[in-house]
C-alpha cells in the first residue's frame, strides 16, 4: 500500500471517530434518561416527567454527567472499527482485482465490529455506572426529604 493510501485510512479512522463523538454529544441527555427510566423500580415517572425531575434537582448540565465516558466509548469504538474496517478494507483491495465481494465485505465488517464491541464494552460500562449515580443521588435525596418531613 502507498504512503498515500495509508495517510487516507488514518485520515477516515480519524474523521469516523470524531464524527461518532459529535453524534454522542447529542443524544448523551436521551441516553441519560434511558438509563434512568429504565433502572426505576416501580414505573412513577415518565419521560418528560423524568427530565424535569433531573433538571429541578440537579440543573440542566446533569442532563450531560457521564458525557466523557460517552465520547470516550464512541471514541474506542467507532475508531476501533472503522480503523480496523479500513484496513482490512487495504488489505483486500491489494489481494483481489475489481470490486471487493460482498461475502469479503460482511466477514471484514462483521471483525471489525466484534474487534469495535470489545474495545468499545469497557467505557460503555463506565457510562451506565456514571448515568446509575445520578439516578442513586436523586433517590438518596427524596428518600431523605420523605423521612425527614
Amino acid at each position: 500500500m502507498s504512503a498515500k493510501g495509508k495517510k487516507q485510512i488514518a485520515q477516515r479512522w480519524y474523521l469516523g471517530g470524531i464524527a461518532s463523538a459529535g453524534a454522542a454529544c447529542g443524544t448523551h441527555p436521551l441516553d441519560l434518561l434511558k438509563v434512568h427510566l429504565q433502572t426505576q423500580q416501580v414505573v412513577k415517572r415518565g419521560f418528560v416527567h423524568m427530565i424535569s425531575d433531573v433538571v429541578k434537582h440537579d440543573g440542566v448540565l446533569a442532563l450531560y454527567n457521564g458525557l466523557t465516558a460517552s465520547v470516550l466509548r464512541q471514541l474506542t469504538y467507532s475508531g476501533a472499527r472503522y480503523g480496523v474496517y479500513e484496513v482490512l478494507k487495504g488489505h483486500a483491495l491489494t489481494n483481489t482485482d475489481g470490486p471487493i465481494p460482498l461475502y469479503l465485505k460482511i466477514f471484514m465488517s462483521t471483525i471489525a465490529g466484534t474487534i469495535g464491541g470489545i474495545v468499545g464494552c469497557p467505557p460503555d460500562v463506565i457510562n451506565v455506572r456514571l448515568a446509575f449515580l445520578v439516578i442513586f443521588k436523586i433517590c438518596m435525596v427524596m428518600t431523605y426529604a420523605q423521612n425527614a418531613g
